[in-house]
C-alpha cells in the first residue's frame, strides 16, 4: 500500500475517532421536533426547481441552517426555521427533478450538506449534524416516500455481489475518464462504488459526476439516502485523468458509515457519515449510471476500478463474487457495453 493510501485512510480514522452525534431517545426528540411546527396554509409558496442547501452560494435553493423541513402525505413540502416558524411550501405538481446517483429525484427531497456532516435516519426522521451541532431536520410524513421518476435513465452497467455478510471497509479507486466525445446538453454520468442494505432501503455511495446541475464537467462528492430522501457533500471539481478514491469505512462505536470521495492527484476530499446501512447483509456495486443519453457519444471512456479492498469486522480481507448486470432498455445506438470482471479487487466497465 503506498503512502497516499495508508494517508487516506489514517485521516478517515481520526476523523471517525473525534466526530459524534449528541444522544438522545429517538422517540422523545422525533416527538418534540413535531411539537415545533407551526403550519400555516395561508403561508408563502414557492416553486422549487433545484436541490436544497444549508447556506450554500453556488445557484442551490438556499435554506437556513437548522430548518425543519417536513413532508406531507398531500405532496406538500413545508420548510420551518430552527424555532417551527412556518418559512415557506411547495407542491410537487410544481416542483422540478433533480438526476441523483440513485434515481431521477423531486428536487425537495435532495440537499447539499458540508463535507464532514453526520446524517442519521431514525424511522422517518433524519437529522444532520455537522461539528455536533444540528443543522437540518427532515420529517417524512409522506407515506407513498418518493418513486425514482421513469424515463430511459439508469444503472447502464454494473459489477455486483448480493451476498456480503458482514462488512467494515469497501475501498476502490478509478481514473477519471475522458468526458462524452459529443455530448447532448442534458446528458449526465455517474461513476461510483456503492453500499446497499438488503432489500435496498437505503444506499451510500463516493460518486464521480459529470455534467450534474448542468456542470458540463467532473465534479466529485459523497451521497447517501433512504426512505427517498438524498444528501450529497459538497462537490470538488476534478478533471480527466486525476485518480479517484471512493472509500466507505464502517464506525462500529457510532454504528455508522464514513463515506469518503477523494482526489488522490490533488490531495481535494470531501466526506460524510451515514446510518442509511448497517454493516450486515449488504449489496456491494461498481456502476455506471446515466440520464438522457442516445448512444456512446453520450458516454465517458472505459473505466477501471482497481485496488479494490474489502473487509470484515474482525479486518480480515473479504473476497467479493462479482456478477455482471445490464440495464433494460438500453438504447439500440449504445453499443460495446461490457463488463469486465478481472477479480475481486479489479472491474472494467467498458463504453
Amino acid at each position: 500500500m503506498n503512502k497516499n493510501k495508508l494517508g487516506t485512510l489514517f485521516v478517515a480514522m481520526l476523523i471517525l475517532g473525534v466526530a459524534f452525534t449528541p444522544a438522545v431517545c429517538a422517540a422523545e426528540e422525533n416527538d418534540f421536533q413535531r411539537s415545533l411546527l407551526k403550519f400555516n396554509d395561508s403561508g408563502k409558496k414557492k416553486v422549487i426547481t433545484s436541490e436544497f442547501s444549508i447556506n450554500s452560494h453556488n445557484g442551490l435553493h438556499n435554506i437556513q441552517n437548522g430548518s425543519i423541513v417536513h413532508y406531507s402525505s398531500d405532496g406538500r413540502t413545508t420548510v420551518f426555521d430552527s424555532e417551527g416558524k412556518q418559512s415557506f411550501f411547495a407542491i410537487a405538481e410544481e416542483t422540478g427533478n433533480i438526476s441523483t446517483p440513485s434515481g431521477m429525484k423531486a428536487a425537495t427531497h435532495v440537499f447539499e450538506v458540508p463535507s464532514g456532516s453526520e446524517i442519521s435516519t431514525k424511522e422517518n426522521i433524519t437529522n444532520v449534524y455537522q461539528n455536533g451541532v444540528k443543522i437540518l431536520t427532515v420529517i417524512n410524513d409522506d407515506n407513498k416516500k418518493t418513486e425514482t421518476i421513469p424515463a430511459y435513465t439508469g444503472w447502464l452497467e454494473y459489477s455486483v455481489d448480493r451476498n456480503v455478510d458482514d462488512l467494515s471497509m469497501f475501498r476502490a479507486d478509478w481514473i477519471v475518464p475522458s468526458e462524452p466525445s459529443n455530448p447532448d446538453d442534458d446528458a449526465i454520468n455517474f461513476l461510483f462504488n456503492a453500499i446497499v442494505p438488503y432489500g435496498e432501503s437505503g444506499i451510500i455511495q463516493p460518486v464521480l459526476e459529470w455534467n450534474q446541475a448542468g456542470s458540463d464537467r467532473w465534479t466529485g462528492a459523497s451521497w447517501t439516502g433512504a426512505n427517498g430522501v438524498y444528501f450529497h457533500s459538497n462537490r470538488i471539481n476534478v478533471d480527466a485523468g486525476d485518480t479517484i478514491e471512493g472509500l466507505m469505512l464502517w464506525d462500529d462505536y457510532h454504528n455508522r458509515w464514513y463515506i469518503g470521495f477523494e482526489d488522490v492527484t490533488d490531495n481535494n476530499f470531501v466526506y460524510i457519515y451515514s446510518t442509511d446501512a448497517d454493516d450486515t447483509n449488504l449489496d456491494v456495486f461498481t456502476t455506471l449510471e446515466t440520464y438522457n443519453v442516445d448512444d456512446n457519444a453520450d458516454l465517458p471512456s472505459d473505466t477501471t476500478f482497481y485496488n479494490m479492498l474489502f473487509k470484515d469486522e474482525n479486518d480480515n480481507t473479504i473476497t467479493v463474487y462479482w456478477d455482471e448486470k445490464y440495464g433494460s432498455g438500453i438504447p439500440s445506438a449504445i453499443n460495446g457495453l461490457d463488463v469486465v470482471i478481472y477479480s475481486s479487487s479489479q472491474v472494467k466497465l467498458r463504453t
